[in-house]
């Protein structure tokens, strides 16, 4: 699923890393 904002329930290939699930990671440059 795709959250406000762009995040998701997994590990996106982009720009930065968005994982929402057990052990959340933000990793995004551009925030």
């Amino acid at each position: 699923d795709t959250y406000e904002g762009g995040w998701r329930d997994g590990i996106i290939s982009g720009p930065g890393i968005y994982q929402f699930a057990e052990g959340s990671i933000w990793n995004n440059p551009e925030l």
